[in-house]
């Protein structure tokens, strides 16, 4: 079983960010939140111009499992998610969208398919939709775990557009 009292962090959570100062503590604070609470939060601020870095700086002040890197200029999601994946320390990787929240155990959920699989190479995650009135969660959307190949015809192919991935899941 794994032991989440270790000196290192389970999990890194690399959140990109550009001006969303509006949802960048919501975020956060799904991390801050959860149960589990060995992980670190890399932010990479990608050269907003608005308030996004302050209110990044005043949450990472608060909590030393949060570390704030800022971008001069904008670069792009992508460079800023290189950015993250060079800080990263955690045993085990996580992306999270900076206008997108965890749920509530899913930290606890995810270390329960880790102690039951060490060998796993990608966890797909459901995701519950909000359009600001209800929320609409797919009754079919579940967890899944996947193994090289599938990373390779499944996953892969849906992000380069070679075929069609499931919409319900995020990477």
């Amino acid at each position: 079983e794994y032991n989440i009292m270790k000196t290192t962090p389970l999990f890194s959570i690399v959140i990109p960010v550009y001006n969303r100062e509006q949802c960048i503590a919501n975020a956060i604070n799904s991390v801050v939140s959860q149960a589990v609470d060995n992980w670190e939060v890399v932010v990479v601020d990608d050269g907003s111009v608005d308030n996004t870095a302050s209110v990044i700086d005043d949450m990472m002040s608060k909590d030393q499992r949060i570390r704030a890197f800022h971008l001069p200029i904008n670069q792009g999601v992508s460079a800023a998610r290189n950015k993250g994946l060079e800080e990263a320390r955690g045993d085990y990787l996580l992306f999270l969208d900076s206008d997108d929240e965890f749920l509530p155990g899913a930290f606890s959920r995810l270390c329960t398919i880790i102690n039951g699989d060490r060998d796993i190479n990608a966890v797909l995650f459901p995701i519950k939709r909000f359009d600001g009135s209800a929320d609409k969660t797919d009754e079919n959307c579940a967890v899944r775990v996947m193994e090289r190949e599938q990373i390779r015809t499944v996953l892969l192919a849906g992000l380069l557009g070679v075929k069609e991935h499931p919409q319900d899941h995020i990477y």
